[in-house]
């Protein structure tokens, strides 16, 4: 069943980095963070599809985040668990980690009909793992609608995609 919650482990891992990157880089990571923050308090549903690089099929997942509950689909069976909010984590270790993030608006597009603004995060505190992001920020809503994870080098890296939607989330039945 690990192998199952790494998908929703990336896409969790994925956003609080987003959190993680905000403290001391607030001028250039202003967007990413507050879109991130507000999958705390924004229901959504986030379709994952997720990569490594042993070369198994990609796999795909989904989790819906409701106001007081998440859920998880495992081997086709919807498992819900407690509302957990992205924190910003341990400040002290953030701190020495902060001084190698970067955030940067690489262009505009649209995506899930939706006029987003596509933001690169590089995450380099920890030579062994460097982990790359791509975000779409949709600008009418300033909610996350897309993102990309890659963590590792490039011929070795572990990859997650995902879509995330805001209309009409409810828990599964």
């Amino acid at each position: 069943m690990t192998r199952y919650l790494l998908p929703v482990a990336a896409a969790v891992l994925g956003a609080g980095a987003l959190l993680g990157a905000g403290v001391a880089l607030a001028a250039g990571c202003d967007a990413p963070l507050d879109a991130a923050e507000k999958l705390n308090d924004t229901p959504y549903h986030m379709t994952m599809t997720t990569t490594d690089p042993s070369g198994r099929d990609p796999e795909v997942s989904e989790l819906i985040s409701t106001e007081d509950a998440t859920y998880v689909l495992l081997r086709g069976t919807w498992h819900p668990g407690p509302k957990e909010a992205l924190t910003l984590g341990d400040l002290d270790d953030m701190a020495e980690a902060e001084q190698y993030m970067t955030c940067e608006l690489v262009r505009s597009e649209e995506t899930a009909g939706k006029t987003a603004d596509v933001w690169q995060i590089v995450d380099q505190s920890d030579p062994n793992e460097l982990k790359h992001q791509t975000v779409w920020i949709a600008r009418e809503t300033g909610l996350i609608v897309r993102m990309a994870v890659e963590i590792g080098d490039a011929g070795s890296a572990s990859r997650m995609s995902a879509e995330i939607d805001y209309e009409n989330v409810l828990a599964p039945r």
